[in-house]
């Protein structure tokens, strides 16, 4: 189920600040960065976040500046405030806190202590909410009874749940029809005086169940609000898994305790079935898998005995130059189907979690030029040049899977020609080393027909091939797809530029091991 993601706003003097925390937060929050406090509250009333991260120093208005004006507007005194700081200091903390901020994150940001930071605090703010309403709700339902005694008691009974009713000791005075029948007790008397019956000693955390009942009672009188797993024991000794929520109600200048019980046997067996029918769609996927994996590789047999008989047939020096046309058409054809044959293979794979990297010693120049001589035949006849823009100082060798490379940088290369009527197509490389890693960047740029902007953003799924490229040229569009998945099984990624009529601009980059030839061995860590 899609769901709307939380809006973030992080308000920071600093640039690096803000790109930095926009670049580890945007894939699961929509996040807005602002610079300045004045634009800040020039745009909160029109949208407000869910959240907002808050530099404490800045030079137009300070952070705590900040945070008082948001606490004494009605519209924005709720919104959860985390402070961003440099440096900590404990007077600073206990003003921060003072004011109404939620946590303390110092900079520079641990992205996991970013990211759990956040989560907890949002869904803290979704339970408070929930809590909110439901006690809300549950005050007005008591506001309401003339009587409260006879009210209640008629409230509990129409609820077709287990409740029970404690006072301000703790002590439990009433319960409804539905938990006299659920444990079955004669009435509600006699479950009130043996209801300690239905309490295993210890509960399946170790702790004694007088003493954890007591601890959930606290807690709803200190919080107004808990809820928790109970293990009851029935009757005849079985022992009965539950949840149990517990609502504090305000009531005549004091108060009463509200406990509501689930059975959860019902919702563990849905669990249960849940996890069969996954477990099921799984057996019945891989077996789907396995089928077309099958049938892939007959056809890859069939397309190779193919192919061998045509390029033998080409060898023959009594052909017509009519038949040896023809010919070497059919055996381009059945190359690209071979092609396009591995690549579903390999999509397959990745989709079952089979494709695995092979990861060995190689030689990057052998590798760019292998690359391109195979690639520059997609040239033909058309006015195309190729341009090569490979950095010279170029490590010669590098560890990584040399064949999942060569597959990536083919995939860009022939799209590039088959796309490109005239013009040029480019291939750049360089690399740059970070201690035992070198990263590897790639790009592909054409002058062809380029792509829409509305097909862009859906050019690296697999039926993402924009529909006008469908109707001018071959391919099943699986090859960017699948050069996508593979770059990011290397740690890397592949991104797309394109102005339509104009060309496009491929950009992989990869991450690979150094080689040290002087004491030829493979920094790997």
């Amino acid at each position: 189920m899609n769901k709307t993601r939380s809006k973030i706003v992080l308000l920071d003097d600093s640039i690096a600040v803000l790109n930095q925390g926009k670049h580890l937060l945007q894939d699961f929050y929509r996040v807005y960065t602002v610079q300045s406090p004045v634009t800040f509250f020039e745009n909160l009333e029109h949208d407000i976040p869910d959240l907002i991260l808050l530099d404490v120093i800045m030079p137009e208005m300070s952070g705590f500046e900040v945070i008082k004006k948001l606490k004494a507007d009605l519209r924005y005194k709720d919104i959860p405030v985390i402070f961003l700081t440099s440096k900590s200091d404990a007077e600073s903390e206990r003003e921060g806190f003072s004011l109404g901020a939620v946590d303390y994150i110092t900079k520079p940001f641990s992205e996991p202590l970013l990211q759990k930071r956040i989560s907890n605090q949002i869904l803290y703010e979704r339970v408070q909410s929930a809590l909110t309403d439901h006690l809300i709700y549950s005050e007005s339902l008591v506001r309401n009874l003339e009587n409260a005694n006879k009210f209640t008691s008629l409230m509990l009974d129409s609820i077709p749940i287990c409740c029970q009713l404690f006072n301000s000791s703790f002590k439990k005075i009433d319960c409804n029809i539905i938990t006299v029948q659920f444990f079955g007790f004669k009435n509600k008397q006699d479950y009130l005086e043996r209801y300690l019956e239905l309490y295993p000693e210890f509960q399946p955390d170790g702790q004694r169940s007088v003493e954890k009942v007591l601890d959930f009672l606290t807690k709803v009188r200190d919080n107004g609000y808990y809820a928790s797993s109970w293990m009851y024991r029935m009757l005849d000794g079985t022992l009965l898994q539950t949840e149990n929520v517990f609502v504090r109600i305000e009531h005549d200048d004091d108060f009463v305790i509200l406990g509501y019980t689930r059975d959860l046997k019902e919702y563990n067996l849905l669990l249960k079935t849940v996890e069969q029918m996954r477990e099921s769609a799984q057996l019945e996927s891989r077996a789907k898998i396995n089928f077309l994996t099958n049938i892939n590789h007959k056809m890859r047999a069939s397309l190779s005995a193919m192919l061998g008989l045509i390029e033998s047939t080409l060898g023959a020096e009594q052909l017509d130059a009519g038949a040896r046309s023809n010919l070497t058409k059919a055996y381009d054809t059945g190359e690209t189907l071979s092609n396009l044959n591995d690549d579903f293979l390999d999509i397959l794979k990745i989709e079952a979690g089979r494709l695995e990297l092979n990861p060995h010693e190689y030689d990057l120049r052998r590798l760019l030029d292998d690359t391109i001589a195979k690639n520059t035949l997609y040239i033909g006849e058309k006015p195309v040049s190729f341009v090569r823009n490979i950095e010279e100082d170029l490590p010669n060798h590098l560890y990584g899977d040399e064949l999942r490379i060569k597959q990536i940088l083919s995939h860009l290369l022939s799209n590039a020609f088959k796309f490109t009527e005239k013009g040029t197509v480019e291939l750049g490389v360089r690399c740059k080393r970070d201690g035992n890693t070198v990263w590897l960047t790639a790009w592909v740029r054409d002058t062809g027909i380029g792509i829409q902007p509305d097909e862009l953003d859906n050019i690296f799924t697999i039926h993402g091939k924009p529909e006008e490229d469908n109707r001018q040229t071959e391919g099943a569009g699986l090859g960017l797809s699948l050069s996508k998945k593979i770059a990011e099984m290397m740690d890397g990624s592949i991104t797309a530029e394109s102005e339509h009529g104009k060309g496009s601009v491929f950009t992989v980059k990869l991450r690979q091991k150094y080689v040290n030839m002087k004491y030829r061995s493979i920094e790997r860590k």
